[in-house]
């Protein structure tokens, strides 16, 4: 992770703020920054590192999620649902990069 410069657990946290309180638009906004950060990891920049490779594939998928939600004025449930779900996954994922031996 070394060519990797990001920060897990910030984002980790960011993103319980997200879930938290979904109408929060600013931090919704923030949120969408840092998850197409992780988005736009390919295969050799995370050196083969087979967790990182699914966290941004899962965060793409987020970032249409959080793209769509912050293109509206008012949430719909289905956007907010889509969020939730994609947050779990990346966070279960972001949870075991972060807690993992170095």
């Amino acid at each position: 992770m070394s060519k990797v410069d990001l920060d897990l657990a910030s984002l980790n946290l960011l993103l319980q703020r997200v879930r938290r309180h979904p109408g929060d638009r600013p931090t919704r906004l923030r949120a969408a920054q840092d998850v197409a950060i992780v988005a736009q990891l390919t295969a050799e920049s995370v050196e083969g590192d087979k967790l990182l490779a699914e966290a941004a594939s899962v965060a793409r998928l987020l970032s249409r999620a959080l793209d769509r939600a912050n293109k509206s004025d008012h949430l719909s449930m289905t956007d907010i649902a889509a969020i939730n779900a994609w947050i779990d996954k990346l966070q279960s994922l972001l949870l075991r990069a972060i807690t993992r031996p170095s």
